[in-house]
């Protein structure tokens, strides 16, 4: 993928809206520059967020909080959520956020990263993945010929972009955040922040902190592969790609897979932790929220992985597993 253009939903995260309504405008020729490819709508990087013409009940919006057809977001709302979720002072949280998945936000990303750190305080941290991937890229024909159902490219440097989203990417370069080392590092705020930066989400782990999802699922929760030692080879094995994707696609530069499971795993293991009270969740705006204790769901995980994995993953079992179960 071209990196001067922007898809639909890197546009929606951008300019806070729905990809929906992203779609709509460029259907209706009001976003500057867009063209219409095989794969969807591009958007030229930096184009500005068309304005809202759109008449409600015969009139237009009459303040911020009627944009885009509906009640913006506050901060205010953003640190009532994250009561009402269970978000406490003094809280270590890993963090994922889809920012579209709000509706529109007075004053964007900012607005919830202030909100979660007012929520947590000094005496908490907030812990996001700052991985130096790109967004998931689309599979040409060639790809699927090869088999492949994932493709990532790695990224060298710092971009000012990555594939974890608008709100990761914002708090990765505010001044009181501290970023960690390596192709997975994470960025932290709050109290202990050197020991997260350095240990990725270890200590986080260690210290039975929790995993807040903004408008995501349990599939962005990060450290539910810290227990995927646990995993047999035998699956492990069907994520491989062939030698000659290998050949086009090298290690050192991409991140692919050649298999989806019939199953999806991980929501079996989110289905589990909302009965045993693992998890719970609320709506800010239009975003359902979620709260996950992680030591008690990535458990979960683990002995799913040690009791039947090939059931979880949607297989029959053939031989032997090779699990080591150390976690990471």
């Amino acid at each position: 993928m071209d990196f001067d253009w922007m898809t639909p939903q890197e546009a929606a995260d951008k300019w806070g809206i729905t990809n929906r309504r992203v779609q709509a405008l460029c259907a209706n020729g009001q976003v500057e520059g867009v063209v219409r490819l095989k794969g969807g709508w591009m958007i030229p990087k930096g184009t500005p967020k068309p304005p809202d013409g759109r008449v409600r009940n015969g009139r237009k919006p009459a303040n911020k909080r009627e944009l885009n057809g509906s009640m913006s977001i506050t901060i205010t709302d953003i640190e009532n959520g994250l009561n009402r979720l269970g978000v406490k002072d003094g809280m270590m949280l890993e963090v994922h956020c889809s920012l579209s998945s709000f509706g529109y936000v007075d004053g964007g990303a900012l607005t919830v990263i202030k909100a979660i750190k007012n929520v947590v305080g000094k005496n908490g941290s907030i812990v996001m993945p700052s991985f130096k991937d790109s967004p998931n890229l689309s599979l040409n024909e060639a790809d699927k010929e090869l088999g492949l159902t994932l493709k990532i490219k790695l990224l060298k440097g710092d971009e000012e972009k990555s594939g974890m989203g608008i709100v990761s990417d914002t708090f990765r370069k505010m001044p009181d955040v501290i970023t960690g080392e390596g192709q997975f590092r994470v960025s932290a705020w709050g109290k202990d922040v050197d020991k997260h930066a350095a240990n990725w989400f270890n200590h986080l782990i260690a210290f039975d902190g929790y995993a807040l999802l903004l408008g995501v699922d349990i599939y962005r929760m990060s450290t539910m592969h810290y227990v995927e030692d646990c995993l047999p080879k035998e699956i492990k094995d069907l994520f491989k790609p062939s030698e000659e994707a290998r050949e086009i696609y090298p290690e050192s530069e991409w991140f692919i897979e050649a298999w989806t499971p019939s199953a999806k795993p991980w929501y079996t293991i989110q289905e589990q932790a909302y009965e045993k009270g693992y998890i719970t969740d609320t709506m800010i705006g239009n975003s359902k929220c979620m709260l996950a204790h992680v030591k008690n769901v990535i458990g979960l995980y683990k002995k799913a992985l040690q009791t039947d994995p090939f059931g979880l993953y949607g297989l029959s079992e053939s031989g032997k597993t090779d699990s080591l179960c150390n976690g990471r």
